[in-house]
């Protein structure tokens, strides 16, 4: 018996599932799937073309094959079928195209700059007990992971911490006359 296969394989190019996108992480990978078993010696690091990554390395068999590469600056790190681009399937059938849309990861290795200082606004010296203080970055912040046990506030109550994105209000009460101050823990 034979079976006759004139179709060539469909495939499809993007970020691997498992990707964390964004991500300061500098290897990146991509997956490449197909709706059939793809022929090994057809699928090259030639086939595709990487921005901003080094030189992929392609590992995998069957139908679901891995581009790795390492990110070479903070950026978008993208992938895209080479000029080259032929993987046929283990019958000889050959397709120069792919599908997928998510073909871009952003690469951010550099910790940002944040400030922390005495709130606009904030009377100096007061008579009032309500102190707040503000925490600025030169890009947004992961809000979830700045917290009230982030800052050692001296001559103050417990802070509440309020806002998003690259402004956060660091709000304390003082617990008696004088100077309030605060610092990173």
């Amino acid at each position: 018996t034979w079976e006759v296969d004139q179709t060539a394989p469909t495939l499809t190019l993007q970020q691997a599932l498992a990707q964390v996108d964004p991500t300061n992480t500098a290897t990146i990978t991509f997956t490449l799937s197909a709706g059939e078993a793809l022929d090994p010696a057809t699928i090259t690091a030639s086939d595709f073309t990487v921005t901003n990554g080094s030189t992929p390395v392609v590992t995998g068999s069957g139908t679901t094959w891995t581009i790795t590469t390492t990110a070479t600056a903070d950026g978008n790190v993208a992938i895209a079928p080479s000029g080259t681009f032929s993987i046929a399937d283990l019958a000889g059938n050959a397709v120069t195209t792919t599908g997928g849309t998510d073909r871009t990861v952003t690469y951010d290795a550099t910790a940002p700059t944040v400030t922390l200082a005495q709130a606009a606004g904030q009377a100096d010296p007061t008579n009032g007990s309500s102190i707040t203080f503000t925490l600025s970055s030169n890009e947004a912040l992961d809000g979830t992971t700045i917290a009230a046990s982030d800052f050692t506030i001296t001559n103050g109550s417990t802070p509440t911490v309020a806002g998003s994105g690259t402004s956060f209000t660091i709000s304390t009460t003082a617990t008696a006359p004088g100077a309030v101050t605060i610092a990173p823990s």
